[in-house]
């Protein structure tokens, strides 16, 4: 979907050169889960479970067999007790007055840490290209397109286009995405333990870095970070395609250096690096199906997209549609 930008009618630019942003998570409105870690204090993640079921399948001859979650539980608990536990003075002599409250902090500074990591990190290589699975979706008009005074640009899934970059539903469901869990100081990415208990944030061996390492997770962990989002993003019913930014055809903008600490910059320059703050994709003008103008556009902005698609000969095979709002509050759209 399109939509107006201050002090002008609409913008138009997608229909004269096919160009659309595919946006870093950084940049994103989603602050809370856009490829962000869920996170689970002193409980444990449908993840942790599911890596749990496996090693127990591991040593289990009856194949038929349910373990319980307390069976289950005996792979992820951590053993023996913390010094924390039987020298409280050394949690005072650190500011905190129990083992829960020093967790507490712990879990908010491994999160925020591991949270930063992976926006910067994605937005690095990667840019998101949102759409809508209808263009009758009021609230994708509301929030996308200026409360339905732009204009939506409907494809062809059928395109060729759409079999090398395929969309791909995003889940809104907390059990499928990217988890870490932080139990009685024991962490856990995704439901895979840390290399060590006595986690070091900084350290390349103790952090996701040294999980994502693992090629057996690293797919799955990544598609759980990209093609997730919270459960309150549910009424945009949204399907998306994950374009790398080397792909993008035109790069304007500033150049954006990472917000990242400098040893993680000169540890891992392949992962960090600077790129252009805005990347477009240029999709071919034979994808395009339909345009459909919003319910709020004047009839100035009408006629400019008229305009625009009638002196594009490669837009000669669409239809233009408009929208309107029944009397029951939903989106319709009929012909011109």
């Amino acid at each position: 979907m399109d939509k107006p930008w201050p002090g002008m009618h609409i913008r138009t630019s997608c229909l004269e050169d096919g160009f659309f942003r595919a946006t870093q998570p950084k940049y994103l409105n989603d602050p809370s889960s856009e490829s962000r870690l869920l996170p689970f204090f002193n409980k444990f993640s449908p993840a942790d479970y599911a890596w749990a079921r496996n090693e127990f399948k591991k040593m289990q001859r009856d194949p038929s067999y349910v373990p319980s979650i307390q069976e289950l539980e005996y792979y992820l608990k951590p053993c023996g007790k913390r010094y924390g536990e039987d020298f409280p003075h050394l949690l005072i002599n650190e500011g905190f007055t129990s083992m829960d409250s020093y967790d507490e902090s712990k879990l908010q500074e491994i999160v925020t840490y591991l949270n930063d990591y992976l926006v910067e990190a994605v937005s690095c290589h990667l840019g998101v290209f949102s759409l809508s699975k209808s263009d009758c979706n009021l609230h994708m008009w509301t929030h996308y397109a200026s409360i339905g005074k732009g204009f939506a640009v409907v494809f062809d899934e059928t395109h060729d286009f759409f079999k090398i970059y395929r969309p791909c539903d995003v889940s809104y469901n907390p059990e499928d995405r990217a988890s870490v869990t932080y139990y009685k100081g024991a962490v856990r990415f995704n439901g895979y333990p840390a290399p060590s208990r006595n986690i070091d944030i900084k350290n390349k061996d103790n952090t996701l870095h040294g999980i994502l390492n693992r090629d057996s997770v690293r797919e799955l962990f990544i598609n759980r970070l990209l093609y997730t989002k919270g459960e309150e993003w549910l009424p945009e019913n949204e399907s998306r395609i994950i374009f790398p930014l080397a792909d993008c055809e035109r790069k304007i903008g500033s150049i954006v250096s990472p917000s990242i600490d400098d040893c993680l910059l000169n540890e891992y320059p392949d992962v960090f690096h600077d790129y252009h703050e805005i990347n477009l994709k240029k999709i071919p003008f034979s994808a395009f199906k339909q345009i459909t103008l919003g319910y709020n556009m004047t009839e100035k902005d009408k006629n400019i997209i008229l305009d625009k698609v009638s002196s594009n000969k490669e837009l000669s095979h669409i239809n233009v549609l408009h929208s309107k709002l029944d009397i029951y509050g939903k989106v319709v759209v009929k012909p011109m």
